[in-house]
């Protein structure tokens, strides 16, 4: 049965512009949460830091997954990155149309994931 995921359009236009651009040079803000005393602060990392583990976990989920899905909707963003129209035409990274009815549940269950992944 082959295997799909479902990722962000963010995440593509993100490791596109990485790609294309280079790392970056700047400081970006990190939410760090601790549980314990149920609070929260904020601080700085290099924005590169960011860029290389998105790429990183990009390529796991390249290995791992037959196909990565994304909301067709979108994509209209990252039309100008050749990378992605390269793999959007070998079909290794694939449309996939969100019907908000149905999907309610799952698209409200995926952004929960991802709040959770981005906030460790």
């Amino acid at each position: 049965m082959p295997t799909k995921l479902m990722i962000d359009n963010w995440l593509l236009q993100d490791i596109s512009g990485t790609l294309n651009k280079g790392l970056s040079t700047d400081m970006t803000s990190q939410i760090i949460i601790d549980y314990n005393k149920n609070n929260y602060s904020i601080a700085q990392l290099p924005q590169a830091a960011i860029q290389v583990e998105c790429i990183i976990n990009f390529l796991v989920d390249l290995v791992t997954r037959d196909t990565l899905i994304f909301d067709k909707e979108y994509s209209y963003v990252w039309d100008n990155f050749p990378e992605l129209m390269n793999l959007n035409r070998e079909g290794i990274i694939s449309p996939y149309e969100v019907d908000k009815t149905s999907d309610s549940a799952m698209c409200q269950q995926s952004c929960r994931v991802l709040c959770c992944i981005l906030l460790l």
